[in-house]
């Protein structure tokens, strides 16, 4: 059983947040496996019951409680056969910076990033005691509030960039984005890493890929020359290079994965859950 609840960001903080997700998956019944995408945001994790099992070849752990993520190098395996009560606030992929000045580049190396030390365990324990999610989500809402007034991580020139790379579905080329904006590539490269956790290029690259996965139905067999054609890419090759740089797997196995047991929590198209 999946339940998914959306919640109105408040005006005050539409500029650094996408989206606010109640979650709720029954998955005691039935192991699921899932594949944690990197996306063009960052975002905050809270789990109030079970919670996702990395489940790779090095690394065998349970996810914080509440955590951190954002846009990140390679994707986590994730599994559970517990049951998934979570709020996500899906923030803008330099909203966390903004809020927090968190290091994006270990983020983004880490994948996630505990947010206890951060948040404080007394703040999710109020969370925790609150049985009402609208009044947990306004809790939260407020705490972001009054950090954002407090912090000193305002707004740059690289924001712009990362919006507009956005905009374009990353397709827009990182220099005409340097000339447009009259900046130096080092220089951007230094304060995306800074904000963001992965250099211009990089990003705009996962955005391209994550559009691709959005715009399209799930195919048995992908249709390569409408593929490489509708979202930019010069041939065959260069589309499925980026894919598997981005999703770990080529296409076709994508395209043949049983999608009922995926994309959980991944930012991802959460609506096609």
């Amino acid at each position: 059983m999946k339940k998914i609840e959306k919640f109105e960001v408040p005006e005050v903080l539409k500029n650094i947040i996408n989206e606010i997700i109640w979650l709720y998956v029954d998955a005691s019944h039935d192991t699921i496996y899932d594949k944690f995408i990197s996306s063009c945001t960052s975002g905050i994790v809270f789990h109030f019951q079970d919670t996702f099992e990395i489940f790779e070849k090095d690394r065998k752990e349970f996810l914080p409680k509440m955590f951190f993520t954002g846009s990140f190098n390679r994707y986590l395996e994730l599994k559970t056969n517990g049951t998934i009560n979570s709020i996500i606030f899906i923030l803008k992929p330099y909203g966390l910076f903004r809020v927090f000045g968190l290091d994006m580049a270990k983020l983004s190396k880490e994948r996630y990033l505990d947010a206890f030390d951060t948040i404080g365990t007394d703040f999710y324990n109020t969370l925790v005691r609150e049985e009402n999610t609208k009044e947990k989500v306004d809790l939260i809402c407020m705490k972001l509030i009054a950090l954002l007034k407090g912090n000193k991580n305002q707004t740059e020139i690289t924001d712009d960039v990362c919006d507009q790379i956005l905009k374009s579905h990353g397709v827009v080329k990182i220099e005409t984005l340097i000339k447009q904006y009259k900046i130096n590539e080092r220089y951007l490269r230094r304060k995306f890493i800074k904000r963001i956790g992965l250099p211009a290029k990089q990003f705009a690259m996962t955005a391209r890929i994550l559009y691709l996965l959005e715009n399209l139905p799930i195919l048995s067999s992908p249709e390569w020359i409408a593929l490489v054609n509708d979202f930019g890419y010069t041939d065959q090759s260069h589309l499925i290079k980026d894919f598997k740089s981005v999703i770990g797997e080529t296409p076709e196995k994508f395209f043949n994965r049983n999608h009922e047991q995926c994309r959980l929590i991944t930012f991802l198209s959460i609506e096609l859950l």
